[in-house]
């Protein structure tokens, strides 16, 4: 019969036991444990998909500037480079040649290191730390300690003081990105 209600001895309506109450909540704990690991992961789930987001980021950027290079008259080049075409205000340093990657900048962040003049012209945001480390965000990354090639780049993103991933860019002729784990 649908409706009915639980009654002891024929009285009045009863409550749950206590074995009732202690299964109910024994249940509930063994669902919250399941589900707090997934949301304690996310955390480093989102430094995961930002650290993706920038490497996009910097890969639609490299494009962006392939191809505006293409169109571009040669502005004669810069650091040792045979290409650099004009824009925003200052001139971007191409190697080998206007098809090929962007290598660095001139007029556009000062004195800044080549690594940190890609970072500002392809990225922008967010801003690179300074170099200690101890700081959580994106650090530019020491030449040596990246790759013996001339135009590679390395950026650190570090959590907690540790390295978390690293960003690497390989103007290669066309401008590589990838993503290294510790």
């Amino acid at each position: 019969m649908i409706g009915c209600t639980w009654k002891r001895g024929g009285g009045a309506p009863g409550g749950f036991t206590l074995i009732e109450l202690v299964v109910v909540i024994v249940v509930l704990g063994l669902l919250a444990a399941m589900a707090v690991p997934k949301f304690v992961d996310l955390s480093d789930e989102a430094r995961a998909r930002m650290v993706a987001h920038t490497a996009g980021t910097l890969e639609s950027s490299v494009a962006l500037v392939r191809a505006k290079a293409a169109v571009s008259r040669n502005t004669g080049g810069c650091r040792g480079t045979a290409a650099s075409f004009a824009y925003r205000g200052g001139q971007v340093c191409m190697y080998p040649d206007l098809t090929g990657a962007p290598v660095g900048t001139t007029g556009m962040s000062g004195t800044s290191t080549q690594s940190r003049q890609l970072w500002e012209l392809m990225i922008g945001s967010p801003e690179l730390q300074d170099d200690s480390s101890s700081t959580d965000g994106w650090h530019e990354t020491k030449a040596n300690s990246c790759s013996s090639n001339s135009y590679t780049y390395c950026w650190d993103y570090y959590v907690g003081g540790d390295r978390y991933r690293r960003l690497r860019y390989n103007e290669n002729g066309r401008g590589s990105v990838e993503v290294l784990n510790p």
